[in-house]
């Protein structure tokens, strides 16, 4: 291999002595082999065997080691762990089919002593040095292990600024000057108008040349409109969140769960607000005061926040709701039952918070509180214990009955640990099985066939048709964070299997067949419970429940009953807006029978038993949806 640089000082040891291994991927826009997904790529990534040594390319010291470090398959994240305890907790709070325990690696970083450039290594089984130990070239920094989000084979991974012409005395200059720019989404800023026109411009021309839900043309004028009101309201000096808001009121003309629009580089901002509030009926009221200081009391109404009626704040909010049902008495479900970001995020994220309050011998009371500062957050505090879900569980609520909580459909619950609920089911003679798949926005359908598969009676499919639109433009690729650019007339190799028949459609036809499970299928009385929140796979799989002769309790999903837009999303990004486009590219139709169980056409799966979360439910963690199915 060429690894050394034609400057003998400036020669990297090659990390893995001997010429040994294989360079697998160089930097550029590459597939990932694993994932499948397209990125922009700076590391070199070397193969060898498992427990290769690897040694350091450079002299200088080490800065970091991280023993449990994860590395998401899109190249655009990545999170370190102090401990394996560590992990578990942020994966409780973060369903990603990616945050599983074998894709733990460890890294090492190094800074060389010749130009004090940063070296990151990435890969490592086992590590043998420490932080702030002074290396050589050449020393041992330990063996090699596997970084599963990028190969099934056991590699390490190295980066640093032109790595290339360091490495292999490869110029990777040109990659590195492509490199897009860490843009974040300042929400408390102005965004100059030139910046919000192109990001409008990008985002229309995408959705018009590759949304599937455009396929039903009766929503192509209301968009068109959507987008003239969109580009009307632009000016400059216009607040960020305020073009935000905008965007999202047009995409949600699309009536697609799976269309949303993303910033990057706000997360902590949630952590500012001084109470947790939830609302019901049109009403905001006090969960809890997060600053521990308890002076307002849980239930407390309140009527206003800086000067905005709540009503006023959750018309507004239920403007701009992304849902694949038509029912309008959805959304208002919906927008309650959102995180208060969204509500709190229309009042710009103020440095004082002042809440006009309606107490309980019918006064009013003025209350004004600064906002938290997220260093001195008391986190014990912060959301109720109840508050707290893990994403799967399971639980034996009396002899013969058990509810699993699903609140994603990925492999929070994997496959042993879901097989492991049924046999425990069938060991114990459950009669009854409640599938609450409340607040569960989907996920991987191949982890809700593997679920469904316990309770199938007989062979079933996973879809009936699916479908893409096809242009002849790929404008919005270009701009795309995880797709490679197709030239015009060439479409992805992703959609190989999809048709063009005679009327121009491309269509792929049937799905895949699944058998039910050979051992622990279930043969009790199950009861499905979903609300607005429930969407894609999950509405997939309490429809296939339910046509079982499941009983459906709770609210209308927000997710579609016979067809949604996913599968494949295009991330687009919108300039230098620091905010990204989720556009489905895929329109999947669940079943030819368009009148299964009475439900009409694009609508969400309407429950047997509609029963609607109570007051006391969000304010104390209570349920009487599962109080009534109980009963």
């Amino acid at each position: 291999l060429p690894c050394f640089s034609d400057d003998e000082a400036d020669r990297w040891f090659w990390p893995l002595g001997d010429e040994a291994g294989e360079i697998i991927m160089r930097p550029g826009r590459i597939m990932n082999p694993v994932s499948g997904e397209a990125f922009y790529n700076y590391d070199y990534y070397i193969s060898s065997t498992e427990g290769q040594p690897v040694y350091s390319p450079v002299d200088g010291y080490v800065s970091n080691t991280s023993p449990y470090h994860i590395i998401f398959p899109d190249a655009m994240q990545s999170g370190s762990f102090s401990s394996i305890e560590d992990f578990y907790a942020m994966k409780e709070q973060i369903s990603d089919v990616w945050m599983q325990e074998k894709n733990l690696t460890q890294t090492i970083s190094i800074v060389s002593s010749l130009d004090n450039r940063p070296v990151y290594i990435s890969g490592f089984a086992s590590n043998a040095v420490k932080k702030g130990q002074r290396i050589q070239k050449g020393e041992y920094l330990g063996d090699m292990g596997y970084i599963r989000t990028f190969s099934e084979r056991p590699c390490i991974s190295i980066s640093s600024p032109d790595v290339g012409e360091y490495l292999l005395g490869e110029d990777n200059s040109n990659i590195f000057a492509d490199r897009p720019k860490a843009v974040t989404f300042d929400l408390k800023t102005t965004i100059p108008l030139s910046v919000m026109q192109e990001a409008a411009g990008i985002f229309s021309s995408s959705i018009l040349e590759d949304h599937p839900a455009l396929l039903d043309t009766s929503l192509l004028d209301s968009f068109k409109k959507a987008v003239q009101e969109l580009n009307a309201s632009l000016y400059e000096g216009m607040p960020a969140l305020d073009f935000l808001y905008q965007l999202r009121l047009a995409a949600s003309k699309l009536h697609c769960v799976h269309t949303v629009i993303e910033q990057k580089g706000t997360a902590l901002c949630m952590l500012e607000w001084p109470l947790n509030l939830v609302f019901h009926d049109n009403k905001a009221y006090v969960v809890n005061d997060r600053r521990g200081n308890l002076d307002i009391s849980s239930g407390t109404c309140v009527l206003s926040i800086n000067g905005h009626a709540i009503k006023d704040l959750l018309e507004k909010q239920t403007s701009v709701i992304p849902a694949d049902t038509l029912s309008a008495q959805v959304l208002p479900d919906i927008a309650s039952s959102y995180w208060i970001n969204r509500v709190i995020s229309l009042l710009k994220f103020p440095d004082i918070y002042e809440y006009r309050l309606l107490m309980n011998d019918s006064s009013e009371r003025i209350v004004s509180i600064p906002r938290l500062n997220p260093r001195e957050l008391n986190y014990d505090i912060l959301y109720p214990e109840w508050y707290k879900t893990t994403p799967a569980s399971y639980e034996v609520l009396n002899p013969s009955t058990a509810v699993i909580r699903l609140k994603t459909i990925d492999k929070s619950a994997d496959q042993d640990q879901v097989t492991g609920w049924f046999k425990d089911l069938a060991e114990k003679s459950i009669t009854n099985l409640i599938v609450d798949l409340r607040g569960n926005r989907g996920g991987d359908i191949k982890n809700a066939v593997f679920f469904f598969s316990y309770l199938a009676k007989q062979p079933f499919k996973d879809e009936s048709y699916s479908e893409i639109r096809h242009s002849g433009q790929y404008e919005s690729l270009r701009h795309s964070e995880n797709m490679i650019y197709f030239e015009n007339g060439l479409y992805p190799p992703e959609f190989a299997d999809y048709q063009k028949p005679a009327d121009g459609r491309y269509i792929k036809w049937g799905g895949e067949e699944f058998e039910p499970a050979e051992e622990y299928n279930f043969n009790g009385k199950v009861y499905v419970l979903v609300d607005g929140i429930t969407a894609s796979a999950a509405v997939w799989l309490g429809r296939k429940i339910a046509e079982q002769g499941a009983i459906t309790i709770g609210s209308e999903t927000g997710g579609g009953f016979y067809e949604c837009n996913a599968v494949k999303i295009n991330r687009v990004r919108l300039g230098e807006t620091g905010l990204v486009l989720y556009l489905p590219l895929i329109y999947t139709v669940f079943s030819d029978n368009m009148d299964s169980l009475g439900v009409p056409p694009h609508r969400g799966l309407i429950p047997q038993y509609q029963v609607s979360a109570s007051l006391e439910d969000k304010l104390y963690g209570t349920d009487s949806v599962l109080d009534f199915t109980l009963d």
